[in-house]
């Protein structure tokens, strides 16, 4: 069987904690917390924008402004999978102090940062990605790095310093390819530590190779050095989330056969490679998309061709456990894709396209189905916000 990444041929296939410092500072240094918010970008190849949705304390959202990149996005450019959005995890980042947005113009290959105020958004600077296809970028523990995964062949991966005020300059000499340049790689994420990167890719070989996950090793310099890959222990490796000591969680979508999907987890070395500690069946399809709380406690995947959530408690070295004793499904109404948790670990946002958008109907449309997280990690429907979105939106961030 050839090897299909995302959805397949007919299918669809996260922070450390703000420091509020108590202290001496008086009112006019200390700054505001960022605002209660969630992001997307529209994707469009028109002209791409951050969309703002203001969030309220019951979870609710409010749309804000939407705020042009000064670039253009555009849907997947995988053959097998022609999708609208960006098929990946990381469009839409922010810093780890809530203070910066950064967005991939998919369309543009750019890469966009935003200053984060109370009032909205302020365009920092708008960058060439090095590559073709930029889908998913991270930023290193000091706010200070960023890198991007472009998807076209060949593959590769590039570093940006962040200047005090957002701006994007390139680091000289940090572009990398991928191990398998003609892959569909999916995500790229710096570790907790910041010493590490981790790259997902759903096509690790050309027909029915083997597949992997790679690492590299982040230096002083912010250079990266690619390290021996990991052997995947699911099908068509697609979303990540870390643990705080840097164990990994991964979902499986196992070329979007029926049924198949799988969530695993692995504990990092010191050296940035990685070991297989747990597995576990989600009896689903295309389990796709994954988030861990900012407490790093419970874990959420979307099971996107199967329209639900699962739920998984998380041990620091990565085991997982279903939710009382079960991975706790919660239903979507549609296919979920990106996920985002608030800042205060209240409330799971999923991103929730029609799944009419397989057949290109016009009509199709996404939302964002907004969940009440409980004391138990279990999850309970509040609504559907930011409803009538273009099936093109990619990425979610909150705060």
């Amino acid at each position: 069987m050839k090897r299909r990444s995302g959805w397949g041929t007919v299918a669809l296939c996260a922070v450390t904690a703000l420091a509020v410092t108590a202290g001496p500072a008086t009112a006019k240094t200390q700054k505001k917390a960022p605002p209660s918010r969630v992001y997307v970008q529209t994707n469009s190849a028109a002209g791409n924008a951050v969309q703002v949705f203001n969030r309220r304390k019951n979870g609710t959202l409010t749309a804000g402004k939407a705020y042009p990149t000064g670039s253009t996005g555009s849907g997947s450019l995988r053959a097998a999978t022609p999708f609208p959005f960006t098929e990946s995890t990381g469009a839409v980042t922010l810093s780890h102090d809530g203070r910066l947005l950064f967005v991939v113009n998919h369309g543009g290959n750019t890469l966009t940062s935003f200053r984060v105020t109370q009032k909205g958004l302020r365009r920092a600077s708008t960058v060439g990605s090095h590559g073709t296809g930029p889908l998913s970028v991270t930023v290193n523990p000091s706010n200070k790095l960023v890198y991007v995964l472009n998807e076209a062949n060949p593959a590769t991966i590039s570093a940006f310093t962040v200047g005090s005020k957002g701006g994007l300059k390139p680091l000289p000499n940090s572009t990398r390819t991928l191990a398998y340049p003609a892959g569909a790689p999916g995500q790229i994420l710096f570790a907790h530590s910041g010493k590490f990167l981790v790259v997902a890719d759903r096509d690790s070989g050309p027909g029915e190779a083997p597949d992997f996950f790679e690492s590299f090793k982040v230096g002083k310099s912010g250079r990266a050095t690619a390290l021996p890959p990991t052997p995947a222990s699911g099908q068509t490796p697609f979303g990540f989330a870390f643990t705080p000591n840097d164990a990994l969680v991964m979902t499986f979508p196992d070329n979007d056969r029926p049924g198949q999907g799988t969530v695993g987890s692995y504990a990092p070395s010191k050296n940035g490679t990685f070991t297989s500690v747990d597995v576990e069946a989600t009896n689903s399809t295309a389990t796709c998309w994954i988030v861990i709380t900012s407490d790093r406690r419970y874990a959420y995947v979307s099971n996107t061709l199967s329209g639900s959530l699962f739920a998984y408690k998380v041990s620091k070295g990565g085991a997982l456990t279903g939710v009382h004793n079960t991975p706790s499904a919660a239903g979507v109404q549609g296919a979920p894709l990106d996920l985002a948790v608030s800042r205060n670990n209240k409330f799971l946002y999923a991103l929730n396209v029609d799944p009419g958008v397989i057949n290109n109907n016009p009509l199709a449309q996404t939302d964002i189905q907004i969940f009440k997280v409980g004391k138990t990690g279990a999850l309970t429907l509040v609504g559907t916000g930011a409803k009538g979105m273009p099936t093109t939106t990619s990425g979610l961030a909150a705060w």
